[in-house]
């Protein structure tokens, strides 16, 4: 569920106290008009007509008016420290974030024989792949980047072996935790071969790989995972491993292959293997550049950081020359990332690389952190969600970021 500051109560009108002065006025008038009305009536001052009796009832009134006042008081104060309660929890609840304990990536900058050696430089020095050439299909002069294979390989043959290799890259990590752990997958694709067949691909090589963890399948989409994942799982025991890929993708044109494995603990739940980096609650914002700029600057609020902080910003799912793409920019100018440099700290996949799809997401997860383990630094992610067209902005940090509070 989103943390919302913005529609938070406001702070309570508090009471005014009964003005004393004021009331003793009232009584000084009072008990004129009573010695007046007694010489009148008596011919004489009566002092328990002219002064007790007034006091009495402007005490009563008074003492009502302040018991109202209290407990009017007492209901205000409750109600802002219940707001300040609120408030507290649900930025805790926004500052949660998730260890990244793997990050393994394969795009057109691998080789072929190994294809998950680290390709973090490549992408953050945004080095071009993305050119016409023979597309799997045989399209001629065709703009897009694919992941290197052996000559003759099928596509399936070939992504049964990327998933070979991923997931003993994988087992390597996993082998470190114990062998009750469990582990939760949660798979995104977008690829022309059939789902069922893709899946059944991954899971072999999973069974290949020798993990000993018991496994349970997530489901979901995008960056919603991550929040889902933040709300419902933050004390569990288990990480989530999250394998997406855009392989032989229907569209061609423009396309990017890429593979992607991250592997994510609880920072509350796992202390055998140190992390990499931490992946911080992501910010939804979609439409007006205004509301972008919101998400953005709620995004570095979770870390936290301020606007100077990232050095790298990461663009995936948007294309340029559209409105949504200007209204985006206009949020991120407004957003004052000054340290992000345009040339060397801005990475558009679809200007070097492609559009990888559904895995565009994680495949710049897995970049920044590589690059973090390379060169410490914080990194913006800003991906628009293919299926729901939301714009998803997350914070990828170093080890060193602030501690976890208890939420």
């Amino acid at each position: 569920m989103p943390v919302d500051l913005k529609n938070m109560p406001d702070v309570s009108i508090k009471p005014a106290p009964p003005k004393f002065a004021r009331w003793m006025v009232v009584l000084m008038i009072l008990t004129g008009f009573s010695v007046v009305i007694s010489r009148l009536v008596t011919g004489k001052n009566n002092v328990l007509l002219t002064v007790v009796l007034p006091a009495i009832v402007l005490g009563g009134l008074l003492f009502i008016l302040f018991v109202i006042y209290l407990l009017r008081a007492i209901s205000a104060n409750a109600r802002d420290r219940e707001r300040e309660q609120t408030i507290l929890k649900e930025v805790r609840r926004g500052r949660r974030a998730l260890q990244i304990l793997a990050a393994e990536c394969c795009t057109a900058h691998s080789s072929v024989g190994k294809p998950f050696t680290a390709i973090g430089s490549n992408l953050v020095k945004n080095e071009n792949v993305f050119y016409p050439q023979l597309s799997w299909r045989g399209e001629e002069d065709i703009r897009l980047s694919q992941i290197a294979r052996a000559g003759g390989a099928k596509e399936e043959q070939h992504l049964q072996a990327l998933f070979r290799a991923l997931t003993r890259k994988l087992a390597q990590s996993l082998s470190l935790l114990p062998a009750e752990q469990p582990v939760m997958v949660f798979l995104e694709h977008s690829s022309s071969l059939p789902e069922e067949k893709a899946f059944a691909f991954f899971w072999d090589a999973w069974q290949q790989s020798g993990v000993q963890q018991p496994v349970s399948s997530l489901a979901g989409s995008g960056a919603q995972v991550i929040d889902d994942w933040l709300d419902h799982y933050t004390r569990s025991e288990a990480v989530l491993l999250v394998v997406s890929w855009q392989y032989a993708p229907l569209n061609t044109p423009m396309s990017a292959e890429a593979i992607s494995g991250l592997l994510l603990g609880n920072r509350l739940t796992q202390g055998i293997l140190p992390p990499l980096a931490f992946l911080h609650r992501p910010e939804s914002g979609e439409g007006e550049p205004d509301a972008l700029h919101y998400a953005i600057t709620r995004a570095l609020d979770w870390v936290p950081v301020n606007a100077e902080k990232p050095e790298h910003l990461w663009l995936s799912g948007v294309d340029a020359e559209t409105e949504a793409h200007a209204m985006l920019m206009k949020g991120i100018g407004a957003a004052g990332l000054e340290n992000i440099d345009p040339l060397t700290g801005f990475h558009n996949f679809n200007d070097f690389l492609g559009n990888p799809g559904n895995a565009s997401l994680w495949l710049a997860v897995a970049g920044a952190t590589q690059s973090i383990h390379q060169q410490p630094a914080y990194h913006l992610l800003i991906s628009r969600d293919q299926q729901t067209g939301m714009v998803w902005n997350m914070v990828v940090s170093p080890v060193n970021s602030a501690k976890e509070g208890k939420a």
